[in-house]
């Protein structure tokens, strides 16, 4: 959002309105960009280079907030951004920081600006830059290196969406690993226990066996996970039953051959069989919390990369 008095203050500035919510021009060699929010005003500058630590060393040298009313500055994406708290006579306090600090240091530091793609990194010497906006910044770069990254991205978009076709062979991996992970849940279930880092095993192997068989990450690959770690608690409820009931016979000398007879028995037992849901009910809410970490790779892992470049309007 771009008021008119921050639209005043940018023409001041040398900077235009993007038509995407804040206004950007070139300032001694940077590209630069204003906008305004919620009781704040958000500089954001495209730099890069090997001084942009020593950038923000420099910035916590100094009383920001009370020098020039900065509520926070964070380097992300390729950009310095800088927030300012928005009151009586902020725009003047840009201004400050922008001549008494800003841009020495970005000068001091040898940090590049616009004479640098910010996708190649190359200088773009006597090459019309093209410009684009990502989130409250505007960047300078090589068409060819926009167009570039947009392709790829498209490419990566096509692959994600074949991989959810090919759900077969990671969903088989994705049983066998839960299987694996059940044995070892097994063992401790058999000794009374339960342990957390196991439901978290088990997760975790349905994830490395499902990507092992080629699983590829799509929409369905949570689920499919999900529902692997729950194959994989239910059967290492029945193998805890299982071995229970292979000591029992054991210690009474029964024969192998009445080892059917006795699971069945067992788990038609109303009492029984209530024991047994009760528990196989604490293992999933067990599993659950250990395979919370697992689902959360899942959920941030970058199926699809978004640079987030878009043209300036």
């Amino acid at each position: 959002m771009v008021g008119m008095k921050l639209k005043k203050f940018a023409a001041e500035l040398g900077m235009t309105s993007s038509g995407g919510g804040l206004v950007y021009g070139e300032i001694d060699g940077y590209l630069m960009s204003l906008c305004e929010g919620a009781g704040t005003k958000t500089l954001s500058v495209s730099l890069s280079g090997e001084g942009v630590q020593r950038l923000l060393g420099r910035l916590a040298m100094e009383d920001t907030k009370k020098t020039w009313a900065v509520l926070s500055y964070v380097v992300e994406d390729g950009s310095l951004v800088v927030v300012f708290q928005d009151t009586i006579g902020t725009n003047e306090k840009i201004r400050a920081f922008l001549n008494d600090f800003l841009l020495p240091a970005l000068h001091a530091e040898g940090l590049n600006g616009v004479s640098h793609c910010c996708v190649c990194g190359a200088e773009l010497g006597s090459a019309e830059p093209a410009r684009r906006q990502r989130k409250q910044a505007v960047y300078s770069g090589h068409a060819g290196c926009f167009e570039n990254l947009h392709r790829r991205e498209e490419q990566e978009i096509e692959a994600y969406h074949e991989g959810g076709k090919r759900l077969g062979m990671g969903t088989l991996g994705a049983l066998l690993g839960a299987a694996v992970g059940a044995i070892p849940w097994a063992i401790v279930g058999y000794f009374g226990y339960i342990a957390t880092v196991l439901g978290l095993l088990i997760g975790w192997l349905s994830k490395k066996g499902y990507e092992l068989l080629g699983g590829k990450s799509c929409r369905a690959k949570p689920w499919i996970i999900i529902l692997a770690s729950l194959f994989g608690v239910l059967l290492g409820q029945f193998l805890v039953l299982g071995v229970a009931c292979f000591a029992a016979m054991k210690e009474l000398g029964l024969s192998m051959d009445y080892f059917f007879f006795s699971f069945y028995s067992v788990i038609s037992d109303g009492e029984v069989l209530g024991s047994l849901l009760k528990e196989t009910l604490i293992g999933i809410i067990f599993a659950a919390l250990g395979c919370w970490s697992v689902l959360r790779d899942i959920r941030s892992e970058k199926a699809v990369s978004h640079s987030g470049f878009a043209p300036l309007s």
